[in-house]
């Protein structure tokens, strides 16, 4: 279905005050907050806190969480955490909820897992690897009632990215005029053209690739290291059914961004070898040929979703600029998969 941003509730992140924190403690029954600090997150609200009953995490949801799919997504991560994974333990109310409210935003808690870094190298990513290879395999196993998907997310098919772009039009020729910005209208146009190429492959092997529950956001900031080991696995805000190949091929492209950056090329094809039989290695359902074959297909829709939403942002001109360095790096691989 292709998103209807108008429809979905919106609103910006929150700030939680002391009183808000204060409430979170009663109902999770924290005991005194000791320390407090706000975290680095991307879309929703996130405060460390420090109480006497240890370290916790609260995040605060945008408008466009529900309750049916926050309880989901606890269902599954309880699941992965009681089969051994280091996925965090999702809070309990006193009366035995995983939320409460505050305004109009559903709060969750986890516990705080200790780290020091994020997944930074090319040995902590041939780990993460091992990691979603076991973590795949077991949550396609994994039977859960009403899954609802995420409203936002990062995800969208070639399809639904240029039906963003083509309702976007108007206001981002109007912002950009009214900014002297001509060339975000040059690159919007250039995605416009990768997408509509890479529409054409996506249709032809679509229907082939299989479909799972997935993490949704798998790899780097969401990879959690401490000495050297990996020790959590955080963020399953945009876990979904979808395709799997698209999950590796997320995490792919943004090793490959960070790690290499400009000289992503370098080694390309070695590193992906590497890290796929890793992970067809410690699998029972290893990837498909016509997954791997498709990999550079799937890695370069991966930036594309970015300007394809900015048109729905506050400021479009400023992310189609931000985005725009990865539009060569997109038809890199498009071309590389031809």
């Amino acid at each position: 279905m292709i998103p209807v941003y108008t429809e979905v509730p919106t609103g910006p992140k929150i700030t939680l005050s002391d009183q808000d924190l204060a409430v979170i403690a009663q109902n999770y029954g924290l005991g005194a907050i000791l320390d407090k600090k706000l975290l680095n997150g991307a879309v929703n609200t996130i405060v460390l806190l420090k109480t006497s009953q240890g370290a916790f995490v609260a995040r605060a949801h945008r408008p466009w969480t529900t309750a049916e799919r926050l309880e989901s997504v606890h269902t599954v991560m309880q699941s992965l955490k009681d089969r051994g994974f280091p996925v965090p333990k999702v809070g309990r109310t006193l009366d035995d909820r995983t939320w409460i409210q505050i305004r109009d935003r559903l709060v969750e808690l986890q516990e705080y897992i200790p780290h020091d870094a994020c997944i930074d190298s090319w040995d902590l990513y041939m780990h993460s690897f091992e990691i979603l290879a076991k973590m795949h395999e077991y949550l396609l196993t994994l039977h859960v009632d009403h899954l609802f998907p995420p409203l936002v997310s990062t995800y969208v098919t070639p399809e639904q990215a240029l039906k963003m772009l083509e309702d976007t039009d108007a206001i981002c020729v109007e912002k950009a005029r009214e900014l002297g910005a001509e060339d975000a209208l040059h690159i919007r146009q250039q995605a416009r053209d990768i997408l509509e190429a890479l529409d054409r492959e996506w249709k032809g092997y679509a229907d082939r690739l299989p479909r799972q529950v997935v993490h949704g956001d798998y790899g780097w900031s969401n990879v959690l290291v401490k000495g050297g080991r990996i020790v959590g696995i955080i963020d399953f805000d945009f876990m979904a059914e979808r395709e799997r190949v698209f999950e590796v091929a997320y995490s792919l492209y943004w090793a490959f961004d960070r790690l290499e950056g400009d000289n992503w090329q370098n080694g390309f094809f070695p590193r992906v070898g590497r890290l796929v039989d890793r992970y067809n290695y410690l699998s029972r359902w290893p990837l498909l040929d016509v997954e791997i074959s498709v990999l550079p297909y799937e890695m370069a829709r991966v930036p594309l979703y970015w300007i394809a939403e900015a048109g729905y942002t506050p400021d479009p001109i400023g992310q189609i600029m931000l985005y725009s360095r990865h539009l060569p790096k997109a038809r890199k691989l498009l071309e590389l998969a031809g």
